[in-house]
């Protein structure tokens, strides 16, 4: 079961003033299920991957720029 999150109006509004939405917070309180929620059928990034981490640290704009060409 689903339980609505105060956050999500404000991520709305973020999402249609901005091309890309930065949600960050501890552990385990549900970022993830929020995005999957609200954007089924939307890419999103977790920064888990040490691999991926590492390789947006290494050139951030190009990972950038990679993405939104795959949009």
């Amino acid at each position: 079961m689903y339980i609505k999150r105060h956050i999500e109006p404000i991520i709305e509004k973020s999402k249609a003033g901005y091309p890309a939405v930065l949600i960050v917070g501890a552990r385990q309180v549900g970022k993830s299920t929020v995005l999957k929620n609200l954007y089924p059928s939307m890419k999103y990034e977790t920064l888990d991957d040490p691999f991926l981490l590492q390789t947006i640290e290494a050139d951030t704009v190009g990972y950038l720029k990679l993405q939104v060409r795959r949009l």
